[in-house]
């Protein structure tokens, strides 16, 4: 064209965005090469959300396909180096990235028959190692990052300085991370500590500030008496949602002064591997919670007198989430079932939904009909606002 068309006149950006809300990457980026205008639009869709997965690449590496991963590693730690010197890393909003198990397992996994030989694990590792620091230096540059999520890394002392200096930082997630350097609380909403790994240590950790964390999830409970350590005694005004993957009998009191701590709680989850009584809380503490998840124990000692709206009893032992097979010696027979369900009616608050476990026995008329009447219809039911629901 002798004279290039107008696009900005001819509709406002906002309404191009609104056009390309169901655009895939591939049609993002042939929408970039129109013109500097179009351009100018796609770049921060397309560099918002960036990911990598070194992990998923270093454990597939073999004699006959390292020639095509070894590229592939080359070529990420190239993006995060254009990333840094273009100066579009404050277009990423969020980032996952995994980097694979520590170098010793790595190394265990390498002496199979099929695996590389010497020569070419080690131009394996030293691209490894140039992605690691890629990341690093990157990772400092998105200005605008909020959401972070890391697999199988070491937090240690640069790293929390990296973390730090990201003031937009609101989520942030650890799997199966190694955390080093425990000391000096980051401004996060969210925090997600999971994997198969759980501290050794009771030591103090500091991560989430107790004056900005509103949602937590703990994959172990081992965490909780290293994070209260951490936190001192101060409560945690902001912490509305609280989840606990995997409760030991040994951490209950942790759990319970965690609770005493955080008077604004409005949803808990926690699985329980313990059919121990749990410590009594006082009926003072948390009095907004409305949401309960969590096994028979827990469920009996928190839903009275407080405004539970919405409860999932748990299977024993945890296993209707683990994904474990029932044992019919230790189902809810119904005379416990029922007794959950009584505790439950004592809630401040009309039950609106209840999810119960499998049993075997099967939910019979009888014990329907007892159940109902445990929960009564409130006046103005009419309105479907108030209908009630019941999983089994």
């Amino acid at each position: 064209m002798e004279t290039p068309f107008a696009y900005l006149p001819f509709l406002p950006a906002e309404v191009w965005l609104a056009c390309w809300t169901l655009c895939s990457r591939r049609q993002l980026r042939r929408l970039s090469l129109v013109c500097h205008f179009f351009r100018s639009l796609c770049l921060p869709l397309l560099l918002q959300d960036q990911t990598f997965d070194v992990a998923s690449v270093m454990l597939r590496l073999r004699w006959d396909n390292w020639m095509d991963c070894v590229p592939r590693l080359h070529r990420t730690a190239v993006r995060m180096d254009k990333l840094t010197d273009s100066r579009l890393a404050p277009f990423v909003r969020s980032w996952k990235a995994a980097i694979g198990p520590d170098k010793s397992t790595r190394m265990l996994m390498h002496r199979h028959p099929d695996h590389l030989d010497w020569q070419d694990k080690h131009l394996a590792e030293t691209m490894h190692d140039r992605i690691v620091t890629a990341f690093s230096t990157t990772l400092g540059a998105c200005k605008n990052l909020s959401s972070l999520t890391l697999q199988n890394f070491t937090l240690d002392t640069p790293l929390r300085n990296t973390l730090t200096s990201l003031s937009r930082l609101n989520d942030l997630s650890f799997h199966d991370c190694c955390i080093t350097a425990r000391n000096g609380f980051l401004p996060l909403k969210s925090l997600k500590i999971s994997g198969h790994e759980h501290p050794d240590t009771r030591d103090p950790l500091q991560i989430a500030s107790p004056d900005s964390i509103h949602t937590l999830y703990l994959g172990h409970s081992k965490y909780i008496s290293p994070m209260l350590a951490g936190f001192g005694p101060v409560k945690l005004t902001h912490l509305v949602s609280l989840s606990i993957r995997l409760l030991l009998d040994t951490d209950a009191a942790d759990l319970f002064q965690l609770l005493t701590q955080s008077p604004l709680l409005e949803a808990l989850s926690s699985r329980s591997l313990t059919q121990r009584p749990f410590p009594t809380l006082h009926r003072s503490a948390i009095p907004r919670l409305h949401t309960l998840t969590g096994p028979p124990l827990l469920i009996q000692s928190l839903a009275p007198n407080r405004p539970v709206r919405c409860a999932t009893v748990v299977d024993v032992d945890g296993r209707l989430d683990l994904g474990l097979g029932l044992d019919s010696d230790d189902e809810l027979d119904p005379e416990h079932l029922m007794r959950i369900c009584t505790d439950l009616s004592l809630s401040t608050a009309p039950l609106q939904s209840l999810t119960l476990p499998r049993t075997s026995w099967g939910m019979t008329p009888t014990f329907l009909r007892e159940l109902a009447a445990l929960f009564p219809r409130p006046p103005g039911a009419e309105d479907h606002s108030l209908e009630r629901e019941i999983y089994i």
